[in-house]
C-alpha cells in the first residue's frame, strides 16, 4: 500500500514538474517572460513540497516499522529489559520483564515502585542504588515465592538513561549445584583411599635398600601421584566448602615474617626439584596480622609453587614481607616467562590454567589462585599481580593489627 501510495506521490509532482515546465514555454512563446518565471516558480515549488510531503510520510512510516521490529525483537528475547529515565523513571520495558518479575510496568513508574511490585521482594534495593549512582550493577537474587533465581546487570547509557537486565539463572544454579555435589561426593569418596595409598607407598619408600631398584623408582612414582591426586581432591573440597560458605578459619594474631620463614623452609624441596633457590627478605620487627596460619601457609604454599614450576632452571624465587601505610604486604618474585596477556582476565578462576606446550611439566589443577583469592579476601586482603617476562611478582595485601599489638 505504501508503494503504491509512494508512486501516485511521484507521478502527481512529475506532473506539476512538467505543467511547470509546459506553462513556462508557452508564456514565453506569447512574451510574457516576467510572467512565465513566476508560474515556473510557483509550480516548481508546489512539486518541491509534494516530494517533502512524501519523504517526511516514508520516513515516518519507516521509523513506525522500526519500532515494531524493535518490540517484536525485545518481547522475544530471554531478558527482562528495563530502560530508566533520567529522573528514575520508567521509559521502556520487554514483556519478559513483566512475567519474570511478576509486576505491571506503566510509563513514567519510579523504578523503586516497579521493583517492590515482585512479590517477596523487600529492603533496600542495589537497582535504586545504581541508579542513582550511575554506577555498573551485578548481582544474584532470589525470587522468594516463585523459588527462582535472577542474575541482574545494569549500566548507564547515553542521554542520562539506565539499561536494566534480569536474566533467569534458576536452571544453571541447579546445574552448578548438581556438579558442586557431585564434586563434593567423589572427593570425599577418594580422600580416603587416597590417603591410606600414599601410607603405604610412604612405608614401601622407607624400606629403602631392601628394594630393588626398578620397585623403588616405581614406588617413588607412584607416590608423587598419589601426593598430587590428593592435593587436588584437597583442593577440590576447599573449592566446595568455599562456594557453600564452610571453609574453617582460625583467625589470631600472627606475624608475617614467620610465615614466610616457615613458607620458605616447607617449600625448599619443591624448589630444589625444579632447579629453583628460594630467597627471603623480612622486616627487622615483627608484622602482625589477624589471620589462620594454616590457611596462609596454603597461599604461600600455592604462589611459591607456582613461581617455581615457570621459573627456569637455576632460577631465583624471592619471597619478602614490607609494612607499607598501615599494610602488610607479601611479594612473590619470579624470573619467569611471565603470565600471558590473553590469560590475564581469568587467571584466578576455576581450572585456570594457561595454554603451555610445557604443560605436562608444570601440572596443577587451575584451582590454586582461585583458592588462595577466597582465602586472602576472607583475611579482609586483597591478591593481585604484576608481569611481564622475566619478571613476575604476586602480591598478597593484608590489614595489620592496631599499633598496640604490633609493639606487643
Amino acid at each position: 500500500m505504501s508503494r503504491v501510495r509512494s508512486r501516485a506521490v511521484h507521478a502527481v509532482a512529475c506532473f506539476v514538474m512538467l505543467l511547470a515546465l509546459a506553462s513556462a514555454i508557452g508564456l514565453l512563446r506569447a512574451g510574457h517572460p516576467m510572467l512565465a518565471l513566476g508560474l515556473g516558480m510557483t509550480l516548481a515549488s508546489l512539486a518541491i513540497m509534494v516530494w517533502q510531503v512524501e519523504a517526511r510520510a516514508s520516513f515516518a512510516s519507516e521509523a513506525r516499522a522500526n519500532a515494531a521490529l524493535l518490540r517484536a525483537t525485545l518481547d522475544n528475547v530471554d531478558h527482562g529489559i528495563a530502560l530508566i529515565d533520567a529522573e528514575g523513571g520508567l521509559l521502556a520495558w520487554n514483556a519478559r520483564l513483566a512475567s519474570l518479575l511478576g509486576v505491571i510496568p506503566e510509563p513514567g513508574m519510579p523504578i523503586h515502585a516497579m521493583i517492590e511490585q515482585a512479590p517477596g521482594w523487600a529492603g533496600e534495593l542495589e537497582e535504586v542504588r545504581a541508579v542513582r549512582s550511575r554506577n555498573p550493577l551485578r548481582l544474584e537474587r532470589a525470587l522468594p515465592l516463585s523459588e527462582r533465581f535472577v542474575e541482574v546487570r545494569g549500566a548507564p547509557v547515553e542521554d542520562g538513561l539506565y539499561a536494566l537486565t534480569y536474566t533467569d539463572i534458576t536452571e544453571r544454579r541447579a546445574q552448578e549445584r548438581l556438579t558442586s555435589d557431585f564434586i563434593s561426593s567423589v572427593s570425599h569418596e577418594l580422600r580416603t583411599p587416597l590417603t591410606s595409598i600414599r601410607g603405604a607407598l610412604g612405608l614401601m619408600q622407607a624400606a629403602g635398600e631392601e628394594l630393588p631398584p626398578r620397585v623403588a623408582s616405581l614406588a617413588a612414582l607412584a607416590g608423587r601421584n598419589a601426593e598430587r591426586l590428593l592435593t587436588l581432591v584437597n583442593d577440590l573440597l576447599d573449592v566446595e566448602k568455599i562456594e557453600s560458605g564452610r571453609l574453617d578459619f582460625d583467625f589470631a594474631p600472627v606475624d608475617l615474617n614467620a610465615i614466610a620463614l616457615e613458607a620458605a623452609e616447607v617449600n625448599a624441596a619443591y624448589a630444589q626439584r625444579r632447579g629453583v633457590t628460594l630467597t627471603l627478605g623480612r622486616e627487622v620487627r615483627p608484622v602482625m596480622v589477624r589471620a589462620d596460619a594454616g590457611r596462609l601457609q596454603q597461599v604461600m604454599a600455592n604462589l611459591i609453587s607456582n613461581a617455581a614450576k615457570f621459573s627456569p632452571q637455576g632460577g631465583i624465587v624471592t619471597i619478602t614481607v614490607e609494612l607499607r601505610l598501615g599494610e602488610a604486604l607479601i611479594t612473590v618474585h619470579d624470573h619467569g616467562e611471565g603470565v600471558p596477556e590473553a590469560f590475564r582476565s581469568r587467571i584466578f578462576g576455576k581450572f585456570a590454567q594457561a595454554a603451555s606446550g610445557d604443560q605436562r611439566q608444570t601440572g596443577g589443577s587451575g584451582l590454586g589462585l582461585n583458592i588462595s583469592r577466597a582465602i586472602v579476601e576472607r583475611h579482609g586482603g586483597t591478591i593481585g599481580f604484576t608481569s611481564e617476562p622475566g619478571n613476575t611478582s604476586f602480591r598478597v595485601v593484608l590489614p595489620i593489627m592496631a599499633a598496640a599489638s604490633q609493639a606487643a
